[in-house]
């Protein structure tokens, strides 16, 4: 169906154009057709084109960003594998940190969970992303979710950030080479703060992370060390992925090394174990429990 040349239909509208377009994509999933750049790159325009303002996701409405990066609009749903390791992992009254809040998935679902005698510490750098977190913490009407408009790295201050003009989730410390497009992905700068988690945070317990940072995990995990051995049940879910690790100025398999210092057993969403995993192979996210 050509959709208007693949926008939304006059007669049909956008909304009905877009429930087309989810019950083609769903019995079109398992054939592999995603792996092929023309079609990403045609997929991408095309939701682009579908894309709506908001949505109802987890039993929350969310606010969306321009481009849509989580596809929500269509999935509805993001990560399902990390979602369900999140939600079994997280109980009531926890403390709970999204370090790459972006705008705010991950912190509505925390926040549910948590309930009223828990807390969510939102932490996103990106100011337009910052302004849709808060809209959607708000409209929701959470009252448990604290939010920090600051990167979290290895120290307190100033830095440069990098915004990335294909995806408002990808901002990141350091620029990035996207090597399928053959140019810089970030072409903008802004200044922002950073905080160091060992100074946030000089007492009390973490009981879950979820840290999705472009790269910064490694600097991030060396200042909340003090903050992570005082916490003797906490959990974390933190992405790896090597092309930002190295853009960053870090080896990617120093990520994995650090978090096995701080006693952590690490496994991962494609895995059962992190041993099984070539650490080379790419992006995943790692499921970390504290040994024993």
């Amino acid at each position: 169906m050509m959709l208007a040349r693949w926008g939304a239909h006059p007669r049909i509208g956008k909304m009905d154009s877009l429930s087309i377009y989810k019950s083609i994509r769903k019995s079109l999933q398992g054939y592999g057709l995603g792996n092929f750049y023309p079609i990403r790159i045609f997929n991408t325009y095309l939701m682009k084109r579908l894309k709506q303002d908001r949505c109802e996701v987890h039993g929350h409405t969310m606010f969306l960003d321009k481009n849509d990066a989580q596809s929500l609009s269509v999935e509805e749903n993001y990560e399902p594998v990390e979602t369900n390791y999140a939600i079994q992992n997280i109980k009531k009254g926890d403390i709970v940190l999204d370090l790459g809040a972006f705008i705010g998935y991950y912190t509505l679902v925390f926040a549910r969970i948590v309930g009223p005698e828990g807390k969510v510490y939102a932490f996103e750098p990106n100011p337009e992303n910052f302004a849709i977190l808060k809209r959607n913490v708000e409209y929701n009407g959470y009252k448990n979710v604290v939010l920090i408009n600051k990167a979290v790295s290895n120290k307190n201050g100033k830095l440069q950030f990098f915004l990335s003009k294909l995806n408002e989730g990808a901002g990141s410390l350091k620029v990035m080479y996207d090597k399928e497009l053959g140019s810089e992905n970030e072409t903008k700068t802004i200044e922002i703060e950073s905080v160091k988690l060992d100074d946030y945070f000089k007492t009390g317990k973490i009981n879950f992370i979820k840290m999705d940072i472009e790269g910064a995990e490694y600097l991030a995990l060396l200042g909340m060390q003090n903050m992570i051995r005082r916490s003797p049940n906490i959990k974390m879910m933190v992405e790896y992925q090597p092309l930002t690790l190295s853009a960053s100025g870090v080896q990617p398999h120093k990520l994995i090394s650090l978090i096995d210092e701080l006693g952590f057993k690490i496994h991962n969403s494609q895995d059962k174990d992190i041993g099984s995993y070539n650490i080379d192979k790419g992006w995943t996210n790692l499921f970390c429990e504290r040994n024993g």
